[in-house]
């Protein structure tokens, strides 16, 4: 039963096709009134062949949104008409049955036309030789079986034949038609699935940056902060000075911080784009250093060969790679760790390195104390370089930790001169 119900119309579509069949049924059903109403009373073979077409004309309503079940209808109505047909032994031309079969015929054709286009393969060839064969067998019979004029017959036969290809063929086009539609539809869900994933993608991966983005910010700006209120809080008791100082650098580092976050949040709001301030960079590395050098570390910088300019990507991910490199040290590293950054300019390669060193007889406690980590700093460090083919080594020395970053430069930025600020070579004392 689910085979002869199954539908190749998509639901969507059902209803209208279900009203434009009905339309058609319903003139169908109009020709068999008229047949019904022009045989003659005696004639119960005749109205029965009629009430049959007049039942088949029905089962067209549903010949496009249920093609099996419509072309069994026709097949059994047809096939007991015929019987009819053969039963009577009389001319057709000359016999009540003729407009019955006349209707019978183009209800046959309409169904065969259906049940190729929207049924398989091989039903259209099994409904193609039922419809030959009870044609060419009215026709047979149309002037009745004792004086059979075969040359009449032949014609008419081969007349019969051409017509019914020729629809079967109109079908077998439709249905071509029609499976070239659906192999369009299908691409272009897949199309449209594999754009949705591509979208999902971007989606992710523009949250997994913001997220190491604010990562880097937060941890950074936070330690600096707790490194200072603690300090502060200590020194207040003796120097109120100290105390100010230090509620300074505190105010300073979390007015940039906060400037950071709504540069980088910026991007996530839904109206018009807005100027969120150049990106961080190379260049920036010295003010981070006098930043740590304001909240009382003991920080150098040192700078090899001759810096260029960077793409906006590539300097971001120098900056933070040092930027998290200084956080750890503030977390882990004792108090009067001595910390050395040095940018390294190759042809090809841009390195970087932060190295501290704990001095004989320094405080073994950490500059900032119970500050909980995720422990995703140097994993961050490492997908940052990853991105641009660079690669980022963390191990411990025999005085300290030593964080080392390379990152291949892109062609062309061989033979550029460093225009802005910290192009010049040596090493900043603290």
């Amino acid at each position: 039963m689910s085979l002869l119900l199954r539908s190749p119309v998509p639901p969507d579509r059902r209803r209208r096709v279900l009203l434009v069949d009905a339309a058609l049924a319903v003139v169908v059903f109009g020709l068999a009134g008229g047949a019904v109403i022009s045989v003659p009373a005696a004639e119960g073979s005749h109205r029965a062949a009629t009430v049959l077409a007049l039942i088949a004309g029905a089962a067209l309503a549903i010949r496009r949104v249920y093609p099996l079940l419509s072309g069994l209808v026709v097949a059994a109505t047809g096939l007991v008409t015929l019987g009819l047909v053969l039963a009577d032994g009389r001319p057709l031309f000359t016999g009540g049955l003729a407009p019955a079969v006349q209707l019978f015929g183009v209800v046959s054709l309409m169904s065969l036309y259906a049940l190729t286009a929207y049924a398989g393969a091989a039903v259209s060839r099994a409904a193609l030789a039922l419809v030959l064969v009870a044609s060419l067998a009215v026709v047979v019979v149309w002037e009745g079986r004792e004086h059979i004029d075969w040359r009449a017959t032949l014609f008419g036969a081969a007349v019969v034949v051409v017509l019914i290809v020729g629809v079967w063929s109109m079908g077998r086009v439709r249905r071509s038609r029609l499976h070239e539609l659906q192999m369009l539809a299908e691409r272009n869900r897949a199309l449209e699935a594999e754009q949705a994933g591509a979208a999902e993608r971007a989606a992710t991966e523009e949250r997994t940056r913001i997220a190491r983005e604010m990562h880097d910010i937060v941890a950074h700006s936070l330690s600096a902060v707790i490194a200072q209120a603690d300090g502060g809080r200590y020194a207040a008791r003796t120097d109120p000075a100290v105390g100010v100082t230090a509620l300074e650098t505190i105010s300073t580092t979390a007015r940039s911080a906060l400037s950071d976050m709504r540069a980088l949040l910026g991007v996530l709001r839904d109206d018009e784009p807005r100027d969120t301030g150049a990106p961080r960079g190379v260049v920036d590395i010295e003010a981070l250093v006098d930043d740590e050098r304001a909240a009382g570390a003991d920080v150098t910088l040192a700078r090899r060969g001759r810096a260029r300019p960077l793409p906006t990507g590539l300097g971001l991910t120098a900056y933070r790679i040092v930027q998290e490199a200084l956080t750890n040290v503030r977390v882990h590293a004792p108090r009067g760790t001595r910390t050395r950054i040095e940018l390294g300019w190759d042809d090809d390669e841009l390195t970087l390195r932060v190295e501290d060193a704990v001095p004989a007889g320094a405080d073994p406690r950490p500059r900032t104390a119970a500050i909980p980590t995720g422990g995703r700093g140097i994993l961050g460090m490492r997908e940052r370089a990853a991105l641009h083919g660079g690669s980022v080594e963390a191990r411990p020395t025999a005085t300290g930790f030593r964080v080392t970053a390379r990152l291949p430069l892109p062609a062309g930025t061989g033979q550029a001169p460093e225009t802005e600020k910290g192009s010049e070579t040596g090493e900043a004392a603290s």
